[in-house]
């Protein structure tokens, strides 16, 4: 086999082997009712281990270090927080896993959180 043939089969491989993962995780993007659905009563346990709870009221309480209390509500089929005394709404897209186990937050600025779903 010549070499510019095997470098190239060799990238091929290397290429499909690092995004294999990636194509196997399906995430869909959840709309205004499907969101509203996937948060309410819902607990969620992200990466860093803190947790997150969603009231039917719009409230939400986050716990890490310290736990905080704000706000949420939907909008332009987007999860919308606020945390006071800041007050200012900020706001992500969400997609939930293939298997239906995780919601993924992505800011407007790029940056993903991922949470899984907590037993009730």
């Amino acid at each position: 086999m010549k070499p510019a043939l095997i470098t190239i089969l060799l990238v091929a491989v290397t290429v499909l082997c690092a995004t294999g993962a990636e194509a196997q995780e399906s995430w869909k993007r959840l709309k205004e009712g499907q969101l509203n659905n996937a948060l309410v009563t819902q607990r969620l346990r992200f990466e860093d281990g803190a947790t997150q709870s969603f009231a039917e009221d719009g409230s939400t309480r986050h716990a890490a270090e310290q736990t905080r209390r704000g706000y949420w509500k939907i909008e332009d089929d987007k999860l919308c927080m606020a945390w006071p005394p800041a007050g200012d709404w900020t706001c992500s897209r969400v997609h939930r896993s293939g298997d239906g186990k995780r919601l993924r937050f992505t800011a407007d600025d790029g940056g993903t959180k991922v949470g899984t779903y907590m037993s009730r």
